[in-house]
């Protein structure tokens, strides 16, 4: 009987430091102005105001000063997106069984190397007033000058791997993108950027290398902090920032709520 109880309470210990080291990473990596607010809602949302082109939201981990340093021109006008949520393993939909009986960051890779899976994601059109499919095409092509589709990549490693895709979107239209990869054995950080113009309705408002998304998954234990950051120059074309901007906090929510579906 003894011999059992220091079993029972060695269990207790370790689940008990596990539970304490995953919200200590947490409050080690998000910052301190919005910690309580994503612990509490899980979410927190921020566009910056006009001439601020800092990124103010960005969780502290090994990439966070390689995600500083790729941005766009600053002359300009410009505009920064940031997203930061905290994502619950117990709340993802877990369609298949873990190499870890979790969902690890080499899960985040396989995920953000799936891209044609894209084609699921929903989000709210400000401008038709409904939840609608945000793409046509999703997939990764062969390379610029022979844009020709081809399978998803499907890693759980990779860190160094550069490739094209393209993306036909329900407001942008078809466009063509780069991306990179970065990954450790608990972060990921998924790098892309627009290759030829962007606008609506053909009219340009943002230039071929003028977009940079950032995506950042870290796995914390029990959570992921996933990091949704675009950094934007807009064309001076009248109200073209302003549906830029409602396209966009649109489109990162809808890549929040579609990453929680893929696992």
């Amino acid at each position: 009987m003894k011999k059992i109880k220091k079993i029972l309470l060695a269990a207790l210990v370790i689940q008990f430091g596990c539970s304490l080291f995953a919200q200590t990473n947490l409050k080690d990596i998000i910052p301190s102005e919005i910690y309580e607010q994503v612990i509490s809602e899980g979410a927190y949302k921020q566009f910056n105001q006009d001439n601020d082109n800092d990124y103010h939201v960005l969780p502290d981990c090994e990439y966070s000063d390689l995600i500083r340093s790729n941005r766009v021109p600053s002359d300009g006008t410009k505009m920064i997106a940031e997203q930061v949520y905290v994502v619950k393993k117990a709340d993802l939909k877990k369609t298949r069984s873990y190499e870890n009986g979790e969902p690890d960051i080499k899960d985040a890779a396989e995920v953000f190397t799936s891209l044609s899976k894209m084609k699921d994601v929903v989000y709210y059109s400000n401008t038709r007033r409904k939840d609608m499919l945000l793409y046509k095409i999703v997939s990764y092509i062969e390379s610029l000058e022979n844009p020709v589709e081809k399978k998803d990549l499907k890693l759980r490693e990779a860190d160094g791997v550069t490739d094209y895709f393209q993306m036909h979107d329900a407001s942008f239209g078809l466009n063509h993108f780069s991306v990179k990869y970065h990954q450790n054995d608990n972060t990921l950080y998924v790098n892309v950027m627009n290759l030829d113009d962007m606008g609506f309705a053909g009219v340009k408002g943002v230039r071929a290398k003028d977009l940079i998304i950032n995506y950042l998954i870290i796995d914390c234990g029990d959570n992921f902090v996933l990091y949704l950051g675009t950094d934007i120059k807009v064309m001076k074309v009248p109200g073209m920032k302003t549906k830029i901007t409602k396209s966009y906090n649109a489109r990162l929510t809808a890549i929040y709520n579609w990453f929680k579906l893929q696992f």
